[in-house]
């Protein structure tokens, strides 16, 4: 997350939110903790790695299988989101969530009535 310091004592009576749209950007000074330290990308997989070890890594799965993820997370803890690509009807993916279906460096998804879907991890690198 970061901040933001405008350097404009004219506006500072308007809500930050509306501030910030109304400001000159050279008014605006942005202050980021964290930065992107690492960015990978190979067709549709990719990850990005920040600078306090927040990994965050996606692609498009297989109908039914394991997805095979590019970096590896500090532990099994991580977020798993899988949403279907395709338009319109029911969607139904689930992910195993029992011991041995997910490692730190892959998740097993049990079934899926979509042929493909996006897939998105989140949680820190190992």
């Amino acid at each position: 997350m970061g901040s933001y310091t405008i350097n404009s004592s004219a506006i500072t009576a308007l809500r930050t939110d509306k501030a910030v749209s109304l400001a000159k950007w050279s008014d605006i000074e942005y202050t980021s903790r964290h930065i992107v330290t690492k960015y990978y990308r190979n067709g549709t997989s990719w990850y990005r790695l920040w600078s306090d070890g927040f990994l965050e890594q996606g692609g498009i799965g297989p109908e039914a299988g394991t997805v095979q993820l590019i970096k590896a997370y500090s532990d099994t803890n991580y977020s798993k989101l899988l949403t279907s690509r395709s338009f319109g009807g029911p969607v139904y993916i689930s992910t195993a969530e029992t011991e041995g279906y997910t490692t730190t460096s892959s998740f097993k998804v049990i079934g899926s009535y979509t042929q493909t879907y996006w897939w998105y991890t989140t949680g820190y690198a190992g």
